[in-house]
Formats: structure tokens, sequence, C-alpha cells
């Protein structure tokens, strides 16, 4: 039986009613496009081009040919275009690469997608929802670079194909990329700074912005995981110098954050007894990670509140924590007074808290934060002094807490290092007189414990005193040999070393570190000692001595003293005693006395002390006690007789009197002929070397006129020149031969004299070593005329046979490292420019601006200015300064300002040179207005003629204020300050309605194209202050209070380049101006805001307004 036909009724019921179209879904020419995308792809057109080399050898106009030629050949293909066909060869082409992982071939796709979007051939923009899917995953770290620098498919599109799903193959991509990332590559630098923006950017989706976060993690991690497995990669590179200041910070903080907490398996306890082991570089491996972080642009209170905030709450990795600690000292100027404050904080809570985490946590950083010798923390016995030495000012101060200290360091005794029990003891605690006893049981405790490890004096007394026998040295010299051949530490050290241990320490340490070896076994001696240091053998600071070189074997024992003669006044009796001595055994008797007065009352011992570096002996002055000692012992020196010789070890011995000796031969201003007997006995025994700045070391006699030689007297030069006499009596050195016929040539120049020598003999470097040397040469000093000088630099500018090009950038470079080093301008630098300009064309300049464009700096660009005639001939020579300049600045630095108007008949000016000329008009350094003055340009000239009827003017105010703001110049919006007064002038002046009128529109539309994003929240924010400030400096309306000032906050809290404390003051001092209007009429301006304000200031608004 059959069914009944349906009625029309039923049927109309039963239809599929179609939602309403959404208003924000794809238009109809969105859908046909992309439907004909899929119909394209969905064509193979490899058969067109498999008769060409079609990826590599056409060019692009021979391409676009050949597929034309070939689709009128090919009936079925006609109905496509030339780029729709590209497109899709591309896109099929570059998806079989991929899944092949074939990096070349994937290269080859990319730039060719390049150049043919370059020449307007295809777009090929964001392709890579076409190129990937889940049967096409790239895991390949510089195949997903490729795809992302030529456009195909940026990283953001990238990530969207990682998914639950996808976890395994996600594994592989990021351990691929690591391997790009552990030196530094463009495949690491470039993913990574993607992910940055990725993961930072504004107004992304959340998904995309947690999967690129999760990439940056986990390649932190894996890094990580690299060093703790032993390798030690060169990871500075990090900083990632291509990104914003603002985008860099936060991944800074990324990076710290998840070094803290990755791998928290090494504890508190287990840092404690492997401090001193860790050994910390910023040059590779875990210390160089953390200085590339640290140099994204982090402060100092921000670390340390990080570290505070993190070792608090979650566990932590102690080594990582304390590398960071130690890095942050190296790199962060006065990060040592925050991590003060911390540790002092952490300790004091541990304390009265009776928190053993706390108090071991406060304890162990500083003891880190002491290895660096910070001003905050000289060393840890200054620090542990400090802090409770003195009952009134001990961390310790609650009576219950003297108790619980003592009771944490008995504790920590099987597990401490030897120096820090012997700094214990002999700078104990405050304590009350109650718990006396207690200390003296702990210092009992601690006593054994020393012994036990051999330590008990051996740091205490100077080792190059023990009496070390003949037969021992030769032992010790066996032992050398034996490890020269074989590589492993003599089986019969080692047994002394485990089971005669007073044995080793007395006699066998000392005879290894200090006898001499010949210069092909000091390699061998000095491994065996390293590996006898990570074994434990050797105490810390007496290792420290020993590679910094302060070890030495003495040929005179010290005499032991008591303490009431170990006085200056002793001393300079016993040095008065030496010139009547005439027996060799006498003389060494009085020099021993003289030379234990002189530690004891310099309270210095072996590696308790400093690095040898240039700033530490150019302050050497500044201790008076140890100048006055050092002029005694000097001065016998200099007048004694035969057995003067026996002194220069009590002038180099310790750090101390050595960085007094350097000072002297630095800065004395009369020649004696011992200073060059004291300059070889310092290279003898191999303490000439000065670290003059990080990883650069220089003999005391190179460093003679370079520019780490202060010259504050001109006879400093004729002392050069004799010493210089006399080492060269010795042997020929090149270099110092043409130090010494420069100084003699500028000695007959002031004399009126023919110059007796040529430089035609000069090499690059001697050249180089000539100008650094008249650089360093203050106007002040030199006797020279100005005549004179530039006479005799152009004879050697024209004598030295460099080429021109060379010259300049000798030149150049020369004058950089000089600036750098004074922080100053050399004053110099004028005269130098127009000796050697009188050799240089201006041609050759030119080259040399062109070749150092992409490095260029203002200071390099300040030389340049200063060569007379130097004219830009392009926009081409400037466009690339323009496009890379600073973002805290308006515009173009004074110096290329200036080089850009006088070369304005070839250069055409974009709107951020024309902004910068007239902005350094508005301040007075250029002189004539540029051509076509006024317009949008107009405030700048208003501003500088005082016009106060130019109500625009007052941008230029702000801009001022801003720029001093990001230069971190304080107190900036005070009534006193000139701009500020010349603002309220202006405003007195036009009235306020007018200000705010020109105020309304945001700071980037002022003058567009030209201000920075950063500068832009730096003015909205000096806005802000200044109409809330109390009292204030600009007396806001109502209106502009809430449709300006207030989407301009909010503006600044979605962003992150202002501070959170300036950005907190500026957010009270606005509720605070509110709070004096009428709350009704605030809710009515409020109410025609049409933007959404940020919800933390619609929170404060609501809380302080009650609206």
């Amino acid at each position: 039986m059959t069914s009944p036909s349906p009625s029309l009724q039923s049927m109309l019921s039963s239809r599929a009613i179609l939602q309403p179209y959404p208003a924000d879904g794809p238009t109809i020419p969105d859908l046909a496009a992309a439907a004909l995308r899929l119909v394209y792809q969905s064509q193979d057109f490899s058969c067109l081009v498999e008769e060409m080399d079609w990826e590599t050898e056409q060019s692009s106009q021979e391409l676009v040919h050949l597929i034309k030629e070939q689709i009128r050949l090919k009936p079925s293909f006609k109905g496509f275009s030339e780029s729709e066909v590209l497109e899709t060869l591309i896109i099929q082409t570059c998806k079989k690469y991929i899944l092949e992982v074939d990096r070349e071939g994937v290269e080859r796709m990319a730039r060719l997608a390049v150049r043919l979007r370059k020449e307007g051939v295809v777009d090929m923009m964001d392709v890579g929802k076409e190129l990937m899917s889940s049967k096409c995953l790239v895991t390949d770290a510089k195949i997903s670079w490729l795809l992302a620098w030529s456009g195909l498919a940026p990283l953001s599109t990238q990530l969207l194909q990682w998914n639950r799903q996808t976890v395994s193959q996600f594994s592989l991509y990021v351990r691929d990329l690591v391997t790009f990332c552990k030196t530094k590559t463009e495949v690491g630098q470039g993913v990574l700074e993607m992910a940055v923006k990725d993961a930072y950017r504004e107004g992304g989706a959340g998904g995309g912005q947690q999967r690129a976060l999760m990439v940056l993690k986990k390649v932190v991690m894996k890094l990580l995981d690299e060093i703790y497995n032993g390798e030690e990669p060169e990871l500075q590179w990090v900083r990632l110098d291509g990104l914003e200041r603002s985008l860099a910070s936060k991944w800074g903080l990324l990076g710290l954050t998840t070094m803290l907490q990755h791998r928290p398996s090494v504890k508190v306890g287990e840092a404690i007894k492997h401090q001193e082991e860790w050994k910390i570089t910023s040059k590779s491996g875990l210390g160089s990670l953390c200085s590339g972080l640290l140099q994204t642009g982090t402060s100092s209170e921000e670390l340390v509140r990080l570290v505070g905030r993190v070792v608090e709450r979650v566990e932590v990795n102690w080594k990582a924590v304390l590398t960071l600690l130690t890095i942050s000292t190296e790199l962060l100027p006065h990060s040592d007074t925050y991590w003060h404050t911390l540790i002092s904080g952490m300790v004091r809570t541990g304390l009265e808290e009776s928190d053993q985490e706390a108090f071991i946590s406060g304890l162990l950083l500083a003891r880190q934060a002491a290895l660096s010798a910070t001003p905050s923390f000289p060393s840890y016995s200054s620090w542990f002094h400090i802090s409770f030495g003195d009952e009134q000012t001990s961390l310790a101060a609650p009576k219950r807490s003297h108790q619980f200290l003592v009771s944490q360091l008995t504790s920590l005794v099987p597990f401490e290092p030897a120096y820090t029990m012997k700094v214990h003891i002999t700078r104990p605690p405050a304590m009350p007189r109650q718990m006396k006893e207690l200390l003296e049981e702990y210092k009992s405790l601690a006593r054994t414990q020393l012994a036990t490890l051999g330590e008990l004096a051996s740091d205490f007394a100077d080792i190059s005193n023990n009496s070390v026998s003949e037969e021992t040295f030769g032992q010790v010299m066996k032992y050398v040999d034996e490890y020269s051949n074989t590589g492993k530490i003599p089986p019969a050290l080692v047994e002394a070393s485990m089971f005669r241990k007073p044995f080793f320490s007395s006699q066998l340490l000392p005879a290894l570190l200090l006898v001499k070896v010949d210069g092909g076994k000091e390699g061998a001696r000095g491994q065996m000692v390293e590996l006898l240091n990570k074994k434990g053998k050797v105490p810390g600071p007496l290792y420290n001595s020993f590679i910094s070189g302060e070890l030495r074997r003495t040929a005179i024992p010290e005499v032991k003293l008591p303490d009431e003669e170990c006085t200056e006044d002793h001393l300079t009796s016993c040095l008065g005693v030496l010139s009547h001595l005439t027996e060799p055994e006498d003389i060494k008797l009085m020099l021993g006395q003289v030379s234990y007065i002189l530690r004891t009352v310099l309270k210095s011992s072996p590696g308790g002390e400093d690095k040898m570096t240039l700033s530490s002996v150019l302050s050497a002055g500044q201790d008076k006690l140890a100048a006055g000692l050092h002029h005694k012992i000097l001065q016998a020196f200099l007048t004694g007789g035969s057995w003067r010789k026996h002194v220069l070890p009590l002038l180099t011995s310790s750090i101390t009197m050595l960085r007094q000796t350097v000072h002297w031969v630095l800065t004395t201003a009369t020649f004696h002929l011992a200073m060059v007997e004291l300059l070889l006995y310092l290279k003898e025994m191999g303490r000439s070397k000065i670290e003059v700045k990080e990883g650069v070391v220089m003999c005391v006699a190179d460093m003679l006129g370079t520019m780490y030689h202060p010259v504050n007297n001109y006879d400093q030069l004729d002392v050069m020149e004799q010493i210089f006499k006399s080492l060269l009596a010795d042997g020929s050195d090149p270099g110092l031969m043409a130090k010494l016929k420069h100084l003699e040539n500028r000695r007959m120049c002031l004399a009126g004299e023919d110059l007796p020598h040529s430089y035609d003999q000069f090499s690059l470097e001697d050249v180089k070593n000539m100008l650094e040397m008249e650089a360093s040469m203050s106007d002040r000093v030199d006797r020279l005329g100005q005549v004179q000088r530039l006479s005799m630099l152009q004879a050697c500018a024209e004598q030295c046979g460099l080429s021109q090009y060379d010259l300049a950038k000798c030149l150049l470079t020369t004058l950089l490292s000089v600036w750098d080093h004074c922080g100053i301008f050399p004053t110099s630098t004028i005269i130098i420019i127009q000796a050697v300009s009188k050799v240089v064309q201006i041609k050759v300049w030119l080259q040399l601006w062109r070749q150092e464009m992409i490095t260029m700096t203002e200071r390099m660009i300040t030389i340049f200015e200063l060569v007379p005639g130097m004219i830009l001939e392009s926009t081409d020579d400037v466009a690339p300064l323009v496009s890379c300049r600073s973002p805290s600045v308006f515009g173009l630095c004074l110096a290329l300002s200036r080089l850009v108007w006088a070369s304005r008949e070839n250069i055409q000016q974009c709107p951020v040179v024309r902004a910068s000329l007239a902005y350094w008009a508005s301040r007075g350094c250029v002189t004539s207005p540029p051509v076509g003055g006024g317009g949008e340009l107009q405030p700048f000239y208003s501003w500088r003629s005082s016009r106060l009827d130019d109500a625009s003017s007052v941008r230029v105010g702000l801009i001022l204020l801003a720029e001093d703001y990001l230069r971190g110049v304080e107190d900036i919006t005070k009534k006193d300050n000139l701009v500020v007064k010349k603002l309220v002038t202006i405003v007195e002046t036009v009235g306020q309605e007018h200000v705010e009128f020109v105020l309304s529109h945001s700071p980037t539309l002022w003058f567009p194209n030209v201000i920075s994003s950063l500068l832009s929240s730096s003015i909205s924010l000096l806005m802000i202050i200044i109409c809330t400030t109390t009292p204030a400096v600009l007396n806001p309306s109502l209106q502009f209070c809430v449709q300006t000032l207030l989407p301009r906050l909010s503006e600044l809290m979605y962003g992150a380049e202002i501070q959170d404390w300036d950005l907190g003051q500026a957010t009270m001092g606005m509720v605070r101006k509110l709070q004096k209007y009428n709350v009704d009429l605030i809710k009515k301006e409020l109410g025609k805001l049409e933007i959404q304000l940020h919800q933390d200031l619609e929170e404060i608004l609501t809380k302080y307004m009650q609206y």
C-alpha cells in the first residue's frame, strides 16, 4: 500500500530554516576567492614546468613568459592566469619539500616567493593554511624559519598546527630548534624573535600567544637541560638585539623565571656544600644564558623582586639562582644594593620566625654576592661582621634569634667550606653574655672540622713562608712530570691528600703551588692543581690566589713578631736599620720582619683580595694607609744598596702593594732607572698583567702611552721616553720603537726643531698607537701649540704609507675606543681629524661612512660631522639611520641633523628629517630653518622664537620633558624647570582651552611617522603628571581630564612601556584630581566616552569615585 503524498503544508513545516547570515562573516567576494583557491590547488600544474628548472635559473620575467607560453600550448590550462599557476606551483612544491624535510628545496621556494612578491608577480603572503595540515607538519626549525622569513607562513600561523594530538611532533620541533640556539644562528635568533613578538603582541589571539609562550619556555628548558648535562653553549645572544626594549624585557623575565624554576633538584643544602666548586662565567654555559637574559633591559629592582618572589613561593634551582646573582652584579650597576636589601630581609625573617629555609637561603645568597666583591658585599667576612658583629645593629636582634643563629651555624659545620668557618671564628657574631658558652661550643666544633680538613692555619698564614724543603720541591717536580706524561694525578699525591693531610697541607700543596716549572710544563701543573681543586683538596681562596698569579716562591721567609711591634713606626725603623746592615743573613732577617709587619698592618691574606684591574690600580692612591707604606718601601728600594733587589718582593708580593707599585709607574713624573728593573722583575714573576677592561689583559710596559695610561703631567712623556729607551737596550721591539720615535719627534717639535724621525716605516698598528696616544692627551696637559701639533700629525698622516681608507678607518676606530674608555669626548679630536683630512679625501670618508652605516652610532656620526667639507651625496646615505633611530628621542641626533642640513641639496627630506631639523632649530642648534618651514612644524619655530600666542608649541615642551624622562632625569616637572616655566607662560598667554585642544590628539598624530610608541607613551605620562601633580603645572578642565587624560592613562595600562611605579603615581594623581570635581559631572563626562577603559582603571575609579 502506497503512502499518501505529503501535503504542501507539511513540506513547508519540515523545511530547514536558514539562520541570518552573520554580520562579521566573510563577504561574497571573499567566499568566491576562497573557492577559486581550492580549485587552483586541486590542479596539478607540474606538467607545465617539467622541462624547465623553474625554481632557480629563470628571471621573473622569463619565468612568467615561459608559464604563459605553456598555458597557450596546453588548452586544458587556458582558464588560468600566470600568477595563479605560479602561486599554486609554489604551494604544491613547497608542501612536497616540507613532507620530505628538504631544507634546500624549501629555501628555493622561499627565496622565489620573496623575489616574485617584490616584483609584483604574486602575493603569496600567509599561505600557511594551504601549506600545512595534519599530514604536513613542520618539525624542522630551519624550514619553519624559512617559511616565516619569506612570509609564506608566519610563525603565528605555524603555531596553530600544534595541539594535543601533535605533542610528539612539537617535541621534535623544539629539539631541532634548540640545536640552532646553542650558538648565535640566523635560524635560532629569527625564530625566537618572532616567537617573542607573537607571545606579547597587542590584540593577539590567546591560543596563538599561549603557543608562542610555550615555544619560548620549552627552548629555555631544553637549553638548560643541555647545560646541566655538561655542555657549554655560548648564549649571550639571547638578549635578542633586534627586539624593541619592551618586548625584550618581557622575554628576559620569562626566561629568567623559567631558569630559576627548571629542575629544582639542586636544594639549598647541596648549594651550601658545593658553592665553591661551581665556576661561573658569563662567556658560556649557564652564566652566558643569564647574561643574555639580563641584557634584555631587566632592571636590578625587577630582577631581585622576581628572585625573592620565586624563592619564597616555589622550589628553585639554587645553581641557577647563584649564577644569576653573580652575573647580575657584573652587568647591572648598583644591583648589589637591591640584593643586600633582599638578603637582609630573608636572614632577618629566618631568625625572627625560626625559619631555617629563609635563613640559610639568605646566608647562601650573601656568600655568593661576596664572591663578586661588590660595595655592598666587599667580602663574606665584612658582610658577616656588619650583619652580626654589633649587638645593637645585628640582624639577630631579638634574644631568641641568637640561639637560632648559633644552632643553624652548628648544623652547617659538616657541609661548610673552610673559609666561612674561619670567618665565623675570627669575626664571631655579637652575643648576649648568657649565650657566650654556646658560641664557644660552636667555635670548638668549627676548629675541629678545620683540623680534619687540614685547613686550620693554612689560609691565615702566607703559604710562601712554609718551610718547604728542596727535597719536597724536587718530589713535586716529579709529580708534574708524571702528570704531563699520563694526564692523571700521581697516586702517591692522591694518597698523601687522603691519609697524610698535615704533610699534604703544609708541604706538598705549598710546594706544588710555589715551585717554578719550565714554561712547557706550566700547563700540566695548572691542570693538576685544577683537578685537585675540583676534588676539594685546594682551599678556594688559595686556589684563587694561584690562578691570579699572586702566589710566588720568595727568597725571604717572614719573621713573626708580637702584635705590639706590628706598627707603621716599627716598619719605618726596620727600613732605617737596613741601610746599616752588611751581612746577607742580617738583611734577610730584617726584610722578613718588614714583610710580616707589612702584611699584618694591611691585614691582607692570600686569596682574599681582588684581581688586578685598571680601575683598582688608578684608584690605589685613595688608600692612604697602603700608599704611605708603599712610599716608605719604594724609597728604600730606590736608595738602597746591594740589598735593594731583595726589596722587590715587598713591592709586588700582595695585590695591595702591587697596585700601589703599578700606580706609581703609571703616574710618576720623575724617571728612575730602577723603574726598568722593577718592570723587568714584574714580567719575570708573571705579575705584570693588568685587566684593562673585561677580557683584555695588558702588560704594564705595553700600557704606557695608551688610553689606559692617563697623562696628567706633561713630564710623564719624558718618563715614558726614558723607559722605552732602557727597555729597547735589551732587544728590539718594533711597537716600542715606534712609540719612542713619536715621543722624540714630539720633544723636538716642542723645541722648535726638525722632526728627527720619519713615519714611513710605521705599520697600521703603529699608527693606531700614535693616534691613541694623541687622542688620550688632554689639551690642558699638552705643551705643544695647536699649529705645532697639527704640523706633526699631518706629517705622520702623509708619511705613514697607509691607504687613505685604512688611515681614515684607523682614526675612526681609535677615537671611538678612546671615547668609550674615557667616557668623554677626546679634546684633541678636532685637530687630529683636521690633520688626517689633509690627506684623506672626502670621497674616501664617504666610502667609510657607507661601509660603517649598518653599525653607525651617534659617536661615529659626531666624528664624521667634524670632517671638513663632509657632505652626503644621496638619500640612501641617510635612510638606514632614519629607520633605526632610537625610540627614546624625537628624531635624528644633532650631529646627523647638522650633516643632513649641510647636505640638503643632495638629500630628499622625509618627514623624520624635516622634523629633526625643526626640532634642533627650536633648540638653537641649527641656525637656519629648513626649507618649507611652518605648517605642521611651526610649533618648533614658535617655541624657539618664544611666540607665546601659539598654543601648539606646548607640544614641543612636552617632547623635551619626555626625552628627559626617558634619559632618567629626576624631578623634571618642578616649576623651576625652564621648560615647565615656558609651558606655564604659554598657557597663561593663550588660555587653558586652546592648550587642551592642541593636546587632545594622540602624540603620534602631532608629527605623523616621527614620534615612536615609546616616546608617545612617555609624553602621555608627562601630560598626566603635569596636570595632576600638586601643585599642578597645568590646571585641566574636567572635560580634558575625562575625555583626554583618562583614555591616555588607559592606553598606558594596556601597554608595557612605562614603569609600574610611574604608572601608579600617574593613576593616583588622576584619581586625586577627579575627586576635586562633582561626581555627577564626572559620571556625565564618563558617559560620553567612546572607548572601554582598562579594567584596573575602571575598578580604581569605582573604588575612589563611587560611581
